[in-house]
């Protein structure tokens, strides 16, 4: 995977199935009533070892705290997540980034995959265009 684009774009193309797709985003929100649970073995993440990753979190930071990140109009809320995984062809080198909107500005924080399952439902998701450089 190549550095990611300072104009990637977040769309929210007409796609049945997000996990076909080699790169893609999925927007969670909170839901106070659910408390599914969830379980599964924790593997070790290496993607922070790929040398793109500090510069790709970067460019995704900088990008989606731009009015124009977005290919429509979404009304995020506080606590909102947003999931972005690059190179899910199963190939090697999947690279997963979580972003937390507060005070109506992304942050990056740990990507936790059992308390999106068992706290937050799926609102949104899309694929990319102008993602590499």
């Amino acid at each position: 995977m190549c550095l990611v684009s300072d104009n990637v774009k977040f769309c929210s193309c007409e796609v049945d199935d997000y996990n076909e797709l080699p790169h893609y985003w999925v927007l969670h929100r909170f839901h106070r009533d659910k408390d599914m649970q969830v379980l599964g073995e924790l593997i070790m993440r290496e993607d922070f070892l790929n040398p793109h990753y500090s510069l790709n979190e970067v460019t995704f930071t900088t990008r989606l705290n731009t009015p124009d990140a977005f290919d429509k109009e979404i009304a995020f809320k506080e606590n909102d997540r947003l999931e972005i995984v690059l190179n899910n062809s199963g190939g090697g080198d999947l690279m997963t980034f979580c972003f937390r909107y507060k005070r109506k500005r992304w942050a990056l924080i740990p990507h936790d995959t059992f308390k999106l399952m068992s706290r937050f439902d799926e609102l949104d998701f899309g694929k990319f265009s102008q993602l590499e450089k």
